[in-house]
């Protein structure tokens, strides 16, 4: 059956502050600012990567708290110690690298500004998203599909 969706075309996030989140996004992470926005009192942006965007919606009081365990994005990255060590020299919080069970490879966690964590991801070769011959490497692990 073929479908007549192509891919993603965003992903949302609610923010405390749209500025410094732009800010921290294209700083550090190097995503491009789209667009910036107000439809009638409220403003919100689209910043994009490697053709999908994150759209910054504000976050008010009714949305509650970020959840410190708010992982809503992953990126992809081909060189985990370089980015990380970036990112550290510029103080951003990062987690150390690990051995990922998921996929073949490491990976590691960052809080961005507004607190959400963000997984950045380097796969070995040859897998990735399209690798279809992809088998689990650990025992507690098992593919279903």
């Amino acid at each position: 059956m073929s479908s007549d969706i192509r891919g993603f075309s965003h992903i949302v996030i609610k923010v405390p502050n749209l500025q410094e989140t732009i800010d921290f996004y294209t700083t550090h992470l190097g995503f491009n600012l789209l667009r910036r926005y107000r439809l009638r009192t409220m403003e919100s942006g689209y910043l994009q990567l490697g053709g999908v965007l994150l759209e910054l919606l504000p976050r008010t009081d009714a949305d509650g708290p970020i959840d410190p365990q708010d992982n809503p994005i992953g990126l992809e990255v081909n060189d985990l110690d370089a980015v990380l060590s970036r990112l550290q020299a510029a103080d951003v919080e990062c987690s150390e690298a690990y051995g990922a069970r998921t996929f073949w490879g490491r990976q590691a966690k960052i809080r961005d500004n507004s607190g959400y964590l963000v997984s950045l991801r380097q796969y070995d070769t040859p897998d990735g998203p399209q690798f279809a011959h992809w088998q689990p490497r650990h025992d507690d692990v098992h593919r279903l599909a």
